[in-house]
Parts: structure tokens; sequence; C-alpha cells
């Protein structure tokens, strides 16, 4: 499998990419960009993970559709966010929320909660 990593800052890309020598994983690439748009073609994608990383957007909408625009049909989206009663900062969904944003962009959904953050199974 190739791995790829994406984000915002370049000093987070190149600590990103120490850690996985250090590790010896060598079948990922980490690259700067933004969810708003993803270096990658449309339906190139099986599957694509957020983790704590939505709630920090200013359109969480947009860059859902332009992780399913890369994802292959099928391929799935695991996000990882805070609910409300747990996080102080960006917006304070329930897990129903979440779920109803993420069917708004056309995903089939599954939730589920653990710790105090909803776990998002999203297929294209």
């Amino acid at each position: 499998a190739k791995v790829y990593g994406i984000d915002l800052h370049d000093s987070l890309i190149g600590q990103a990419q120490m850690n996985a020598e250090v590790l010896g994983v060598s079948n990922v690439q980490f690259r700067t960009g933004s969810a708003y748009a993803l270096p990658f073609e449309e339906g190139s994608v099986d599957a694509a993970t957020c983790f704590l990383m939505l709630h920090h957007l200013e359109d969480i909408k947009f860059a859902l559709f332009e992780i399913k625009r890369v994802l292959k049909k099928g391929g799935t989206l695991t996000a990882i966010e805070p609910l409300a009663h747990q996080h102080h900062h960006g917006p304070q969904l329930s897990e129903a929320e979440w779920r109803e944003l993420f069917e708004d962009v056309g995903f089939y959904v599954e939730t589920g909660e653990m710790e105090g953050s909803v776990v998002i199974k999203a297929v294209k």
C-alpha cells in the first residue's frame, strides 16, 4: 500500500517524515496541502482518515466534498472528532449532527462514541 500524509504546514511534514524514517516506515509520503484542494485525482484513493482535524476547519462540508471527490466508489473515510460536551473550540456538534453533516455530502455513514469522541465511518 501507498500512504500519503497531508498537512498545511511544511514544518509538520518535515517532522512526520523524520518520524517515518526513524521508525523504518518506507511506504509513506508526506505532502503539504489543503483539505479544500487535495493533491489527488478524482476517484484515486481507497481510504482516507481524519483524526481530530475536521473540527478545525472553517468549512467542514467543503472539505468533505473534496475528500469524497478523491475517493474511489466504495472508498471509506474514517474520522474521529470531539463531541460537543468534550471540546471547547470549533463547532460544538453531537454524534447525530456529525452524522448528518456527512450524510448531507452523500456518504453512507455509521457512527459510534468512544472516549468523548465520535468515530465516523463514511462510505462513498
